[in-house]
């Protein structure tokens, strides 16, 4: 039987050592890195627009409330009553997979309210990123929701 030396300590540590490289090597070979958003320093250069927008919310009367209907399967948008039509473009932002979200445009809206059919979505949390636009100022809000599919 040998005996156990410094020698063989260390030749067993580094082909552990190794082996767990390795693996960690493969296993991040697996995971999908893309980037979440297509043009992701064209829209970090324009966040000063995106900070305006946000900041014009502030002097709303009423802000846009966010809510989703488990009983309707719908997203609805009220805006409240609203002195001009407004233009809006929402985005429901999926985190985990940049190919689920989905982009829609409403123009010239006159109604409070806007609903959203959520039945072909994936259930799972999604961001709701409301842009709208009254003829005077542009406005901004995203909120987060979690949609139960049937």
């Amino acid at each position: 039987m040998k005996k156990f030396n410094w020698g063989t300590g260390i030749f067993i540590f580094f082909v552990f050592y190794v082996g767990w490289l390795a693996v960690t090597l493969y296993r991040s070979t697996q995971i999908d890195h893309h980037l979440v958003v297509e043009d992701y320093y064209a829209k970090d250069i324009a966040y000063q627009t995106h900070y305006d927008k946000v900041k014009n919310r502030e002097r709303l009367v009423r802000d846009l409330y966010i809510r989703y209907q488990t009983d309707d399967n719908k997203i609805v948008l009220d805006f409240g009553p609203q002195k001009n039509e407004i233009d809006v473009i929402v985005n429901l932002y999926r985190p985990d997979n940049k190919w689920r979200d989905l982009k829609k445009n409403f123009n010239n809206i006159s109604e409070p309210s806007i609903e959203i059919d959520t039945n072909d979505l994936k259930s799972g949390r999604w961001v709701v990123k409301v842009e709208w636009n009254d003829g005077v100022r542009s406005y901004y809000k995203e909120e987060g929701l979690f949609i139960n599919s049937a």
